[in-house]
């Protein structure tokens, strides 16, 4: 291209190229990932260690949130296994109202 080395080119039109994802980026994306995990177990323990009331509060919030994870993770499940279910039995009739 004229001596233009691509990357420069795609700059002067207003973005910048990205190659593939390399495997040392990865690594960085995963470590980051571990550590960001890590540090914030780290700061909810620190945070929990002031006050036995915070701590409950914690313990509460983890558990009310875990509940509701599983519930809404079960139900979701149940739907795609009707849906796949009432897709492989080949019923072509819509759901009827009770």
């Amino acid at each position: 291209m004229n001596g233009e080395d691509e990357t420069e080119a795609g700059e002067r039109d207003g973005y910048t190229q990205v190659g593939p994802v390399q495997r040392d980026d990865m690594v960085e994306i995963e470590s980051g990932i571990r550590e960001n995990t890590v540090g914030a177990i780290e700061q909810f323990a620190e945070i929990a260690s002031v006050d036995p009331l915070v701590a409950a509060m914690l313990l509460s919030g983890a558990i009310i949130t875990g509940v509701s994870v599983t519930v809404f993770g079960v139900a979701t499940l149940g739907a795609i296994g009707a849906a796949i279910k009432g897709g492989l039995t080949g019923s072509e009739e819509p759901n009827q109202p009770a």
